[in-house]
């Protein structure tokens, strides 16, 4: 059986090829792969920030809001450090979520579900 050489050298150029394009499209499409990263103090304060004009929540609320976020992205790194489950992950936020709306007016509440709601489909946009 006689291997042609040029031949095998372009299939492999093509196959490499190939890949190398397909990595590329999905690094712009966004095609982060993991968690997403764990937001900033900044980042923090901005979000509950908007939240207390979207929600029109009295500076005690909002200081509460934000000891509730600290708090919980606190947890959030530590536990990113053991690589959680994907459920654990997901079992914390239900928790953060219901925690944060403890807090909250059954409008408010209402505001608060649409917020979220619509900054996860923000965020599969990305």
């Amino acid at each position: 059986m006689k291997i042609n050489f040029k031949k095998t050298i372009s299939l492999i150029i093509i196959s490499a090829s190939i890949m190398i394009a397909g990595n590329f499209a999905q690094a712009q499409q966004g095609g982060q792969q993991g968690p997403p990263p764990v937001p900033t103090t900044a980042e923090i304060q901005d979000m509950v920030n908007d939240i207390t004009e979207t929600l029109d929540l009295t500076d005690e609320k909002s200081d509460e809001l934000l000891g509730l976020y600290k708090s919980h992205i606190k947890e959030v790194k530590s536990l990113m450090k053991s690589r959680p489950k994907r459920e654990k992950m997901e079992s914390l936020e239900s928790e953060f979520e219901k925690d944060v709306e403890a807090i909250l007016t059954s409008d408010q509440q209402k505001l608060y579900k649409a917020y979220v709601k619509k900054q996860k489909s923000s965020r599969k946009k990305r």
